[in-house]
């Protein structure tokens, strides 16, 4: 689940919680991994009579994602944390975790455990519902992301062709959603399902522009981003000015990266290609 903020509710709630607002001290307890504490914070507002609608989301929503996702994941209770979020959903429908919970609902159906199968069926209505009702919403844009892969992951082209077409859609409406990088990257993967080298190239490069930098993560790189797009480039779709570009972005940003010396390798391939090409031509000509 993505980040939540918390908002103040009403502290008097819990008196005796020595952080004055335990839906703030419950969060913190679930980010320590002290999941018996997280719940007992978060069930201290919900026994509450004093506070107010809004509040009572937030703890119930806490409280649900405990349960959800706590560890060993033997004392996970996901009946219990879908019925949690729902009455945040369905109870509390303009909270700003309602559409989360929803999300979550949809989450909990469609990560099962290991050895049993989705039922895709349902697990396509609780995404759907989920981007239907807020599209605007960045948990409503998630879920439509997961929707298409669903489509993808069946490796069918139909409905590989009506999960890209989607995905197109979105990303021409929504220039500025945070979801952008999700979609491209899905549409690479559609691409290589299907075995289509151009269309393929067009998404590599365009998942690397719709990447979000974030310039105080110094393990964030590219170096594997941009040897995909040039092998891609040279040997899918043989556009070697796009090979030479990232094969020269990868050597002149990343010049201790192991690949640099296959980076080389590949200039001088590509060279010798191009060399033999114009000498064939050139022959041709003469006779």
């Amino acid at each position: 689940m993505l980040g939540v903020s918390i908002i103040s509710g009403c502290r008097q709630c819990d008196e005796s919680d020595s952080s004055g607002d335990p839906v703030i001290s419950g969060w913190e307890h679930f980010r320590l991994g002290e999941f018996k504490e997280a719940v007992a914070s978060f069930e201290s507002v919900l026994e509450s009579r004093d506070c107010n609608a809004d509040y009572l989301a937030d703890a119930t929503y806490g409280l649900a994602t405990v349960w959800d996702l706590r560890m060993p994941m033997t004392d996970q209770d996901k009946d219990l944390a879908e019925s949690l979020y729902r009455e945040v959903a369905e109870g509390n429908p303009n909270h700003r975790l309602a559409p989360w919970s929803m999300l979550a609902i949809a989450r909990i159906k469609h990560l099962v455990q290991i050895g049993s199968v989705p039922d895709y069926d349902e697990v396509r209505r609780a995404y759907t519902a989920v981007w239907e009702k807020y599209p605007d919403n960045q948990a409503g844009q998630e879920a439509f992301v997961y929707l298409q892969a669903t489509y993808i992951s069946t490796m069918d082209n139909a409905q590989i062709d009506r999960a890209t077409a989607a995905l197109h859609k979105f990303i021409e409406d929504h220039p500025r959603s945070g979801l952008r990088y999700a979609a491209w990257s899905l549409l690479a993967e559609a691409y290589t399902i299907q075995h289509k080298p151009d269309e393929l190239l067009h998404a590599e490069i365009e998942t690397l522009k719709a990447q979000e930098i974030d310039k105080t993560n110094p393990f964030i790189e590219n170096s594997w981003r941009y040897w995909k797009i040039a092998t891609t480039a040279e040997f899918e779709t043989g556009d070697f000015d796009v090979a030479r570009d990232y094969y020269r972005r990868l050597m002149d940003e990343y010049p201790q990266d192991i690949r640099c010396y296959g980076s080389e390798e590949a200039l001088r391939r590509m060279d010798r290609t191009e060399q033999k090409i114009r000498a064939e031509l050139k022959a041709e000509g003469q006779q």
